[in-house]
């Protein structure tokens, strides 16, 4: 195992934008259409769903990296935030210092800044949490507080652009690549930490699946595809697409409850 320590890595510079965004990916490569559509609308407005996401955001920052006075640090949020968004936020701390705790040199980054190294500038996502182990293992760790909709960590789109960006940052020194999902509000088969384990190769790979979406996504006719991934567009009132998609299941509807 290489003795190369993690250096630190870059922090996200507050009110930038990525045009290719890691939250998107999924999307924006379904749709590479979505892109060019999407500047043409006004953003979506935060929903209380979101804004409590970020809440909980700000808690597991906070709670993690206080984790050495863990007591203190837990008492002070149930204080300003309540219990529950508290214990879900130690979900979280319990995997990460479990698996700190069997890696030796190993490195956590919190709210690391992840660049994706394309032939498009300024393109970048941030990881909620990184384990580094120069030489072993890369981790990266997103921490989703929704309970409607079940996330998987599963050849992840966002948390593979995290990776990416990360091990790029050293060299794709890793031998080991784990994408992890915690969602300490929905289970998937009773589970609320998921992770998928690949290797630096598929990040090499999928790091080309990503320049040929944003290029595909730059030409004037990029293609618009409706799917899952239009829940959260913000073009989807304007969308010629998806006023067709929806078309066509009325169409279908019909046919099928037709009685000749």
């Amino acid at each position: 195992m290489s003795k190369r320590q993690a250096r630190p890595v870059n922090k996200p510079t507050p009110k930038s934008h990525a045009r290719f965004s890691a939250s998107g990916a999924a999307k924006w490569l379904a749709c590479p259409g979505s892109v060019r559509l999407s500047e043409k609308c006004p953003p979506l407005p935060d929903s209380i769903y979101a804004t409590e996401g970020t809440t909980a955001h700000e808690v597991v920052e906070y709670l993690i990296r206080n984790r050495h006075k863990h007591l203190a640090a837990s008492e002070f949020l149930r204080k300003k935030y309540g219990l529950q968004m508290v214990v879900h936020a130690e979900t979280a701390l319990k995997y990460v210092t479990a698996r700190m705790s069997k890696l030796d040199r190993a490195s956590l980054v919190i709210e690391a800044k992840c660049d994706l190294p394309t032939f498009e500038p300024g393109q970048y996502g941030t990881t909620d949490l990184g384990i580094v182990q120069v030489g072993g293992l890369l981790e990266v760790i997103d921490y989703k507080y929704g309970a409607g909709i079940p996330v998987q960590a599963t050849e992840s789109k966002q948390l593979t652009y995290y990776a990416i960006g990360l091990a790029h940052q050293f060299d794709y020194d890793f031998k080991q690549v784990r994408l992890t999902i915690i969602q300490p509000r929905r289970a998937i088969d009773g589970k609320f930490v998921r992770s998928w384990d690949t290797t630096p190769k598929y990040l090499r790979e999928q790091l080309e699946v990503f320049e040929e979406g944003m290029a595909l996504a730059k030409r004037p006719k990029a293609p618009l595809r409706a799917g899952d991934h239009c829940r959260f567009c913000a073009a989807k009132s304007i969308c010629p697409e998806t006023k067709n998609a929806a078309l066509r299941r009325a169409q279908d509807d019909f046919d099928d409850g037709y009685v000749d």
